[in-house]
């Protein structure tokens, strides 16, 4: 998730993560895919340039098994705040 979107983006923090799981043990060995969807999205304050997502992510090993499921919370600037600024 870290490499894939939150390194890219322009990221202000995060509050928290709810509802860490863990499903199933994680092997040494594992081959695991993340599978990471937005759940809910919403403007802090328009003049704050900023917006709070909160995902679902999802953490698979090869077979299939769900080994962890969690749902992150970020905090991240709005396109409309990274214009201004630039």
């Amino acid at each position: 998730m870290a490499d894939a979107l939150l390194l890219r983006c322009a990221v202000y923090c995060s509050p928290g993560v709810g509802d860490v799981r863990w499903h199933a043990p994680m092997r040494p060995d594992d081959e695991v895919r993340t599978r990471v969807e937005v759940k809910e999205k919403n403007l802090s304050r328009p003049q704050s340039g900023r917006g709070r997502i909160t995902f679902e992510a999802r953490l698979s090993n090869k077979k299939g098994e769900l080994l962890l499921s969690m749902h992150p919370t970020v905090l991240f600037a709005c396109r409309t705040a990274l214009k201004q600024t630039a």
